[in-house]
């Protein structure tokens, strides 16, 4: 078998602090191989085939994440403060012999296989030509699998986008064993961790020199173009390169990292599951997403920017550099906001333009979107965002007084408020707010919002240090009232890391 007591970590580039190969091994790679080791030991069917316990492994590990501020704004280029969850996603990883590739995963607290999906490394390829097949051609073929095998996109997925992207040759084949504890469908990006610890352990398998940086990058593509969930970058960023007990700082124009926060000393953040499933892909969150890149389509006109016979793929836009997010409060206030209608059907624009300047999503002629509520969100919440960093940052880690905890409170509740108006609130998550907002600072609690793609999933909550166990008991009442949720997130890790294993001698 192997010996994880002679593990060597190895040191990503790209990394924006020194990390030592002596580092020790995390838990959840130890726990990961001792079940991996008991499934071969017992001879389970679905692993004795994949793993030769003769030969190294690769393994990685990525975080989940919090979204503290920034959320969907991320897409219209907003400045986003993530931290990186103690929650992670474990692969291991080795090449085969034969042209198969293999990944099987359990799910959180299961010591049993749940899920295998098994890919032919010939699809990958185009069957006259050789060639690899286009990203768009991958993603049809993963979205035609049934239901149940769908999440295998998020691994073998990844082959697909190295190929295009970074000259990925794949001639062997893989197996793959996926462990994660981070929860799925509670917004704290369990995809992006499988998907940034998949890709950690693929590219150092295959001798890819990729930095941490560009990794994240190429997991949004496997997102956005394999998957067919329309994200922007913040997960990925946070997983692959977030710092623990640290609020990562992504300017997202594209990824422009910029200095992390600490958080001051006698403040902490927590994260509440609210129990409703949320889905990154759902029509709620693309629908927010098409419409708040309409509202911008038509700033750009009403600014002379772009009139409405100009084809999106020809803006170029010099004055906010294509990011609705650059907008000022000031000049959307004065400017723009009686020129963007309440709301618009999808009919109705593309009979004035030809399309959003959003390269990930369409316009449905069928749909209806809230254009104003959603074009102004990215507005304010970048400004929002930059207030709470601002009172965070002011005197570096010592602590703050009440009256600057509340004030960044303030920026969690307005933005909480603004994604209801938006449409992708829940009964759920404004329940778990209003209760958090009802403690107050009585409790030393002070701000709460719902996170991430929004529409349920986790709530995050700002307070006091001290304050853990009346956080976890609004969280236990709310679980017995609702009869779901109610798990509570705290704690921090670094981001992804990778370390050969080799077997015993």
């Amino acid at each position: 078998m192997w010996n994880w007591n002679t593990a060597q970590r190895v040191v990503a580039t790209g990394v924006h602090r020194g990390q030592l190969p002596t580092d020790p091994m995390p838990d959840d790679i130890e726990q990961a191989l001792s079940l991996l080791t008991r499934l071969l030991h017992d001879q389970h069917p679905e692993v004795v085939p994949l793993f030769d316990s003769r030969e190294p492994l690769i393994a990685t590990r990525a975080p989940g994440r919090l979204d503290v501020m920034g959320g969907i704004a991320d897409y219209s280029g907003s400045t986003v403060l993530q931290l990186p969850l103690s929650e992670a996603a474990v692969v291991l990883c080795q090449t085969t012999s034969d042209s198969m590739v293999r990944v099987i995963s359990t799910d959180t607290g299961c010591n049993q296989v749940q899920q295998s999906f098994y890919m032919p490394i010939e699809h990958f390829f185009h069957e006259r030509t050789g060639a690899a097949q286009p990203l768009s051609v991958m993603r049809g073929y993963f979205s035609a699998l049934d239901d149940d095998q769908q999440w295998g996109a998020y691994v073998a997925g990844i082959l697909p986008v190295l190929m295009e992207h970074c000259g990925l040759r794949l001639q062997q084949g893989l197996a793959v064993f996926v462990h994660s504890t981070v929860p799925i469908g509670k917004g704290v990006s369990s995809s992006a961790a499988i998907e940034v610890a998949s890709m950690r352990a693929i590219a150092h398998l295959s001798g890819l020199d990729i930095d941490a940086h560009q990794q994240a990058v190429l997991c949004q593509r496997v997102e956005n173009h394999i998957v067919g969930a329309p994200c922007g970058l913040m997960d990925q960023m946070t997983s692959s390169l977030g710092r623990k007990d640290a609020l990562l700082r992504l300017r997202c124009q594209p990824d422009i990292m910029e200095e992390a926060i600490e958080l001051p000393e006698n403040l902490s953040v927590w994260g509440i599951d609210s129990g409703v499933r949320h889905h990154v892909s759902g029509s709620d969150y693309t629908d927010v997403r098409v419409a708040a890149f309409i509202g911008y389509r038509i700033i750009l006109q009403q600014a002379g920017i772009a009139d409405a016979q100009m084809s999106a793929k020809h803006i170029n836009d010099t004055r906010w550099n294509g990011y609705l997010a650059n907008v000022t409060v000031k000049e959307f206030e004065t400017s723009f906001t009686q020129a963007i209608p309440d709301s618009m059907s999808g009919k109705e624009f593309l009979s004035r333009f030809d399309a959003t300047t959003d390269t990930v999503t369409a316009v449905d002629p069928d749909g209806h979107y809230e254009v104003r509520a959603c074009t102004a969100h990215p507005v304010y919440e970048h400004e929002r965002v930059r207030s709470f960093a601002q009172l965070a940052s002011k005197r570096g880690r010592d602590a703050v007084s009440a009256d600057v905890a509340q004030k960044m409170g303030a920026c969690m509740y307005q933005s909480h408020a603004s994604y209801s108006t938006c449409g992708i609130g829940s009964p759920g998550t404004d329940e778990l707010v209003r209760r958090i907002e009802k403690a107050g600072t009585a409790k030393g609690i002070y701000g709460a919002r719902i996170t991430g793609g929004g529409s349920g999933g986790t709530v995050a909550v700002l307070a006091d240090r001290r304050a853990d166990s009346d956080i976890r008991e609004i969280a236990a009442e709310y679980a017995l009232l609702a009869g779901m949720g109610g798990q509570v997130f705290s704690g921090s890790s670094d981001g992804a890391s990778v370390w050969t294993v080799p077997p015993d001698s």
